[in-house]
Protein backbone atom coordinates (compact mmCIF):
# COMPACT_ATOMS: atom_id res chain seq x y z
CA UNK A 1 0.00 0.00 0.00
CA UNK A 2 2.69 2.06 0.83
CA UNK A 3 4.06 2.46 -2.49
CA UNK A 4 0.10 3.53 -4.25
CA UNK A 5 0.59 5.96 -1.64
CA UNK A 6 3.77 6.85 -2.99
CA UNK A 7 2.36 7.48 -6.54
CA UNK A 8 -0.35 8.92 -5.62
CA UNK A 9 2.26 11.57 -3.95
CA UNK A 10 3.98 11.94 -6.74
CA UNK A 11 0.74 12.37 -9.20
CA UNK A 12 -0.02 15.15 -6.70
CA UNK A 13 3.17 16.59 -6.40
CA UNK A 14 3.42 17.13 -10.38
CA UNK A 15 -0.28 18.42 -10.75
CA UNK A 16 1.02 21.09 -8.24
CA UNK A 17 4.02 21.89 -10.38
CA UNK A 18 1.77 21.93 -13.29
CA UNK A 19 -0.56 24.48 -11.27
CA UNK A 20 1.85 26.59 -11.08
CA UNK A 21 3.37 26.60 -14.38
CA UNK A 22 0.03 27.39 -16.13
CA UNK A 23 -0.83 30.24 -13.25
CA UNK A 24 2.71 31.93 -14.69
CA UNK A 25 2.09 31.31 -17.91
CA UNK A 26 -1.52 32.70 -17.68
CA UNK A 27 0.64 35.71 -15.97
CA UNK A 28 2.89 36.20 -18.67
CA UNK A 29 0.22 36.32 -21.12
CA UNK A 30 -1.80 39.13 -19.46
CA UNK A 31 1.66 41.11 -19.06
CA UNK A 32 1.86 40.63 -22.72
CA UNK A 33 -1.41 41.23 -23.98
CA UNK A 34 -1.35 44.54 -21.49
CA UNK A 35 1.83 45.66 -23.44
CA UNK A 36 -0.19 44.88 -27.11
CA UNK A 37 -2.92 46.90 -25.74
CA UNK A 38 -1.39 50.03 -24.64
CA UNK A 39 1.29 50.08 -27.75
CA UNK A 40 -1.65 49.71 -30.42
CA UNK A 41 -2.61 53.35 -30.45
CA UNK A 42 0.90 54.37 -31.28
CA UNK A 43 0.97 51.32 -34.16
CA UNK A 44 -1.90 53.16 -35.26
CA UNK A 45 -1.23 57.15 -35.28
CA UNK A 46 1.98 56.18 -36.55
CA UNK A 47 -0.20 54.01 -39.71
CA UNK A 48 -2.13 57.32 -40.17
CA UNK A 49 1.01 59.06 -40.50
CA UNK A 50 2.57 57.08 -43.29
CA UNK A 51 -0.69 56.87 -44.83
CA UNK A 52 -0.75 60.99 -44.88
CA UNK A 53 2.96 60.69 -46.51
CA UNK A 54 2.15 58.37 -49.13
CA UNK A 55 -0.77 60.64 -50.45
CA UNK A 56 1.37 63.50 -49.88
CA UNK A 57 4.17 62.07 -51.93
CA UNK A 58 1.37 60.67 -54.77
CA UNK A 59 0.18 64.01 -55.12
CA UNK A 60 3.49 65.22 -55.41
CA UNK A 61 4.69 62.97 -58.16
CA UNK A 62 1.41 63.57 -59.94
CA UNK A 63 1.83 67.21 -60.46
CA UNK A 64 5.64 65.66 -62.10
CA UNK A 65 3.93 64.04 -64.82
CA UNK A 66 2.37 65.01 -68.00
CA UNK A 67 -0.20 62.04 -67.90
CA UNK A 68 1.18 59.34 -70.54
CA UNK A 69 3.15 56.60 -69.93
CA UNK A 70 6.08 56.05 -68.16
CA UNK A 71 9.57 56.43 -70.57
CA UNK A 72 11.31 53.24 -71.59
CA UNK A 73 14.85 53.55 -69.95
CA UNK A 74 17.71 54.05 -72.02
CA UNK A 75 20.27 51.17 -72.42
CA UNK A 76 23.12 53.25 -71.85
CA UNK A 77 25.50 52.77 -69.16
CA UNK A 78 26.30 56.30 -66.86
CA UNK A 79 24.04 56.93 -63.95
CA UNK A 80 22.61 60.07 -63.29
CA UNK A 81 20.92 61.19 -60.21
CA UNK A 82 18.96 64.33 -60.47
CA UNK A 83 16.46 66.08 -57.20
CA UNK A 84 13.01 66.94 -57.85
CA UNK A 85 11.95 69.45 -55.37
CA UNK A 86 8.62 70.89 -55.38
CA UNK A 87 7.92 74.16 -52.98
CA UNK A 88 6.23 73.22 -49.74
CA UNK A 89 6.97 69.17 -49.89
CA UNK A 90 9.48 66.81 -49.54
CA UNK A 91 12.61 66.67 -52.04
CA UNK A 92 12.64 63.66 -53.86
CA UNK A 93 16.26 62.26 -55.22
CA UNK A 94 15.66 60.15 -58.48
CA UNK A 95 18.11 57.98 -60.31
CA UNK A 96 18.01 58.48 -63.45
CA UNK A 97 20.07 56.03 -66.41
CA UNK A 98 21.49 58.02 -69.45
Amino acid sequence: MSVEVKGLADTIRRAKAAIGKASSAAKRMDDSASRLTDTLPQVEELTSQLDAATSELQGAIAGLTNGGPPLEPSTSGSDVTRKLSVPGSLEIVQGVKK
